[in-house]
């Protein structure tokens, strides 16, 4: 399995973090008792709230990120065959029914597969062989945004996805079926 280095989150990133997040939500505490006539309070309470915030979100999205996404690593690796390697994954919805199931999207030299996180209330994890896709198409979401992809298999179920560059996505799942048609 090939190795993959992980981003550490520094300092610089905790700060900037902290500072946009904080700003972010003191602009719509402003905005927001502004339009609905609350009352208005000091710029020094705003502030306030914001840096609380900013700190909050900064020290818990890394928290969680560390802790769900080691999860999800551990299923990765009994998921891999001896031999099989990661070639690209990504964040994706799996919707199923009413439930866009959060997870992570892979593509291995031999399959691609998806797991999902520990948050769902539908936790099954989908494996599709190459060979076994009929095809793989652009869809949108709601009928209006394009972020979405569905994977159709010869036996004929069908998996829609959400996630980040479906063209991307649906390229490179191409060429892997393309492979093993040869």
């Amino acid at each position: 399995m090939k190795t993959r280095t992980k981003k550490k989150f520094n300092w610089k990133h905790w700060v900037i973090t902290a500072i946009v997040s904080g700003l972010l939500f003191s602009g719509l505490l402003i905005l927001f008792n502004h339009l609905f006539g609350g009352h208005m309070q000091s710029v020094k309470i705003y502030v306030f709230q914001g840096l609380l915030f900013g700190i909050l979100i900064a020290f818990t999205i890394p928290f969680l990120s560390r802790k769900f996404g080691t999860a999800i690593d551990r299923k990765v690796i009994s998921v891999l065959d001896e031999d099989e390697n990661i070639e690209f994954d990504g964040p994706a919805n799996l919707l199923r029914g009413i439930e866009g199931v959060g997870g992570k999207i892979f593509l291995t030299n031999e399959r691609m597969f998806f797991l999902p996180h520990g948050m769902n209330i539908q936790k099954q994890q989908v494996i599709i062989e190459y060979g076994k896709i009929e095809s793989v198409a652009p869809r949108k979401t709601a009928g209006l945004i394009g972020n979405g992809l569905r994977v159709i298999t010869i036996s004929g179920d069908k998996y829609d996805f959400v996630l980040y560059n479906p063209k991307l996505w649906i390229e490179k799942i191409r060429e892997r079926i393309k492979q093993e048609e040869v």
